[in-house]
Order: structure tokens, then sequence, then C-alpha cells
């Protein structure tokens, strides 16, 4: 089995495990440092908090959680002038309210540290789309399994503050 399809089929078997309903509390893995990020050369807390006042005056429909990927995509709040796929974000978004939550350079712990921190609070949107993980097996090489785990820890966060929304997560792209 490759390392792609190896990550993938943890990733997965970490969320299908992961029941609908609350869990009981779980300590974070070890490998889950929850914290903001220095890494990048725009402000971060500053986007933090535009996606915290966003939420909160839009309530989205739809939100994205995830890297660069996912910031330099398109969509509100933007802080970014790249929107790569501006126009294909427009094509499947357009006529819905979505967050995009998207982070240049974000780990897992980056994110959790985010919605631990206020970007899901009194929102619920009707799905929770999360495509993270690149950067903690890229830039961090962290090993699959960590990854996993930090995403499964991730997870049950997202299910804590929006319970009834659905969370589809997505694999890690080939990098």
């Amino acid at each position: 089995m490759n390392f792609l399809m190896y990550t993938f089929t943890v990733l997965l078997g970490a969320f299908l495990a992961f029941p609908a309903s609350s869990a009981p509390e779980r300590a974070l893995p070890s490998t889950l440092k929850p914290e903001p990020h220095q890494r990048d050369p725009y402000d971060w807390n500053a986007r933090h908090e535009a996606v915290r006042k966003r939420n909160q005056s839009v309530k989205p429909e739809y939100v994205m959680i995830g890297d660069s990927i996912t910031h330099h995509w398109g969509g509100e709040p933007s802080g970014d002038s790249r929107k790569a796929g501006e126009a294909s974000w427009e094509q499947l978004f357009g006529s819905h309210a979505v967050t995009n939550m998207g982070f240049g350079f974000d780990y897992v712990d980056n994110a959790y540290y985010r919605v631990q921190n206020g970007e899901l609070d009194g929102i619920s949107p009707r799905v929770i789309i999360v495509l993270l993980g690149t950067n903690n097996l890229g830039h961090r090489k962290d090993t699959p399994q960590a990854c996993a785990d930090n995403i499964e820890a991730f997870l049950r966060l997202v299910r804590q503050k929006c319970p009834s929304s659905k969370i589809l997560l997505l694999g890690v792209l080939p990098r």
C-alpha cells in the first residue's frame, strides 16, 4: 500500500469510527499542539478574527476548513489577492452563504486552535468540509498515524461545536 493510500485509509477509518453524537471527552494526542501560527507573512490573527466576525454575521450554510489550498481558492473572508480558483468557487458556491476558513501553512493543530477559539461558535452550517493534513505530512513530517490521530481529535471538536452539521472529510491531496 503506498503512502497516500495508507494515509487516506487511516483518515477515512478515523472518520467512519467517529460517532455522530458527542463522545466522552478524550485526551488530545501527544502530537497535537493547539496554537496559532507565525509561519506565514499574512496576519494570521487578523484572519482568525475576520472568520469569527463573518461567521457571526453571515451564519454560513457551508464552511470550508483547510490550509492554503482552501485559502487561495476563493470566497470570504478573502485576505488573499490570489483567489486562484475564484471562478470555480463562484460556480460551486455562488448562491450559498459560505465561509472560507482556509489558512496558509496551517497544521491540524492550528485549525484545532481556531475552532477551539470561536470560529464555529454560535453557528450550525449545513455542511463542514475539512481538507487538512498536507502540511503536517509534508512540512512537519508527521507520521500518517499522528496526522490521522490529530484529525480525529479535530473532528471530535468540530462535532462538539456543531453537532447537527454534516462533516465531509476530504483525503490529503498528493504533494
